[in-house]
């Protein structure tokens, strides 16, 4: 996501035009701080409500912050309306099978994120690279829950060639590149006890080969 700064005004905006900018300030606030303000956040749904219009403009963009924090359900809610003007029905997949993993239907759960790769695989966009990355995760995590080494080995190699991981001088594809900064998310965001995802897959790995 390319960051944009806050914008600064020199005399008082009123009406529409003011709401947009404080809108703008307050996604800025929210999407760049160290930690996601909620202050920030909840100030912008408040604009949100009141101008309608603004809708288009941050639905994606918060429902994949939203992701990026596991924040499923209110994800949904905000990529739920993108949804219903692209008639791209991704986030709602992603959804769907977060349901699936609640119930501790894993195996059903392991097959529909599957198929949600090979979807996302057939976009030659950046705009879905968030979600193609966290799916990737959860393919590797539900593998490890069912117990198949195998093919959580094989997933795990996916999430590094895909972020670009591997060894120097390894030839990398158009495919990966589009995903590569989904992957990049991923890793800033994965902490496990103060492990990075690259510490974790590697003693994942090494489990599995011993």
């Amino acid at each position: 996501m390319v960051s944009v700064g806050v914008i600064k005004v020199t005399h008082r905006k009123v009406g529409a035009e003011g709401d947009y900018v404080e809108a703008h300030n307050a996604f800025v606030r929210w999407d760049q701080g160290s930690e996601k303000e909620e202050k920030s956040f909840l100030q912008l749904q408040k604009l949100i409500k009141k101008r309608p219009e603004l809708h288009p403009c941050y639905d994606h963009q918060i429902g994949q912050n939203l992701l990026i924090l596991s924040d499923v359900d209110r994800a949904v809610i905000h990529t739920a309306r993108a949804l219903n003007r692209t008639q791209q029905p991704y986030y709602s997949d992603y959804a769907k099978t977060s349901l699936k993993i609640s119930k501790g239907e894993y195996a059903e759960a392991l097959q529909e994120a599957k198929h949600l790769k090979e979807s996302l695989l057939t976009r030659s966009d950046k705009s879905y690279s968030t979600l193609f990355a966290f799916n990737l995760m959860r393919i590797a995590t539900l593998c490890q829950e069912l117990g198949d080494t195998t093919e959580e080995l094989s997933a795990w190699g996916e999430i590094k060639r895909y972020g670009g991981w591997g060894e120097e001088g390894t030839s990398v594809g158009e495919a990966i590149t589009t995903h590569m900064s989904g992957l990049e998310q991923l890793l800033h965001h994965f902490t496990l006890q103060e492990t990075t995802l690259k510490d974790y897959i590697r003693e994942r790995e090494e489990k599995i080969v011993k």
